[in-house]
């Protein structure tokens, strides 16, 4: 089975019980003398194991060596999370005066023997638990599986050796049998099956047990109600709460600003800063420059075979013509802008 040596170091016991239920078995025939037995079980890794496994307990007169003065073979000791409690004699009586130091040495399954044997001082009665101060195994409190989302925590060997200290650090179900984190899960926010809705848009969030949502890409929250989610297409938002207008650079591109749509031929719907985001907007390489038309202001984008033309003021705006390579002034015939 190949089960670490921790075991010789995390045998705990009932110390008063195995001392007065030994004692009593002594002085009462009547009496089964046994004793009540407990320990922690990990593998080499310092996991703990779980199932049912074949034990042998043995006592003799000295530390290492010799022979045997009583032994039993448990076959099904049940192990839960490295814990099990048995009671040593329920096979074969303890028929020892214990008027002198003896000691208990375990086998698991096939294994050898541990080492060393744990001592049961005979002036007292006692069986001394010990451990290596510092030493750690791995706990569970809620069962043999470890459930999803759930985690172990830690046994520490307490600084005197005698025995280990609560299990810390493990995670247990909170919802439904299974760990959640309720100051993160957007399905779980603050208690147990409130799921957080993204809305319009958007991607639920949960943080420090309040529901909230992130917008998706190309998209962004701007009237501040919650219940619409990401309302708004675009790169941002304009004062008051309101979206981002979309417009057309009148080469199949789209920028979004502040500014209402522009209307052709009504020079005042039109700015030069409008023309410079169409032409930013455009998949068109080359340099934005501005300039004259006739009586119309124009934003230039000119490449290296071809040129785009957006007129922004006078009778011409809102119209663009993309040719090339010269830049030419669009008419009020040519494809519109907004």
């Amino acid at each position: 089975m190949n089960v670490d040596r921790l075991l010789r170091r995390a045998v705990g016991s009932h110390l008063a019980a195995a001392v007065i239920a030994l004692a009593a078995a002594q002085a009462d025939a009547s009496l089964p003398p046994t004793m009540s037995y407990q320990g922690i079980l990990t593998n080499a890794s310092s996991t703990t194991v779980n199932g049912s496994i074949s034990m042998t307990f043995r006592i003799y007169n000295v530390a290492s060596g010799g022979s045997a003065l009583w032994q039993e073979t448990q076959p099904s000791v049940a192990v839960t999370n490295g814990q099990f409690s048995t009671t040593l004699g329920s096979v074969t009586p303890i028929a020892l005066i214990f008027d002198v130091p003896y000691y208990l040495g375990v086998t698991v399954g096939a294994d050898a023997e541990m080492t060393p044997r744990q001592a049961l001082a005979s002036s007292a009665y006692a069986f001394r638990a010990g451990c290596i101060a510092g030493d750690r195994v791995t706990c569970y409190s809620a069962g043999a599986t470890v459930a999803p989302g759930c985690s172990m925590g830690m046994r520490l060997c307490n600084g005197d050796g005698l025995g280990w200290g609560s299990c810390t650090g493990e995670v247990t179900p909170n919802c439904n049998g299974n760990c959640v984190n309720l100051a993160g899960d957007p399905s779980n926010c603050g208690t147990c099956g409130n799921a957080c809705s993204g809305g319009a848009n958007g991607a639920a969030t949960c943080t420090g047990g309040g529901c909230g949502f992130t917008c998706n890409s190309g998209f962004r929250h701007c009237n501040g109600q919650a219940g619409n989610g990401c309302e708004c297409a675009g790169t941002g938002c304009c004062s008051g709460g309101s979206c981002q207008a979309k417009h057309s650079n009148g080469l199949g591109q789209s920028y979004f600003d502040c500014f209402a749509l522009g209307t052709p031929g009504t020079a005042s719907t039109y700015t030069a800063t409008m023309a410079n985001e169409a032409a930013l907007a455009s998949t068109l390489l080359g340099s934005v420059s501005t300039n004259t038309c006739s009586t119309s202001s124009v934003t230039l984008k000119s490449g290296a075979t071809q040129c785009a033309v957006w007129a922004y003021s006078g009778p011409l705006a809102g119209r663009v013509l993309l040719g090339g390579p010269s830049c030419v002034c669009p008419s009020s015939t040519d494809a519109i802008w907004n």
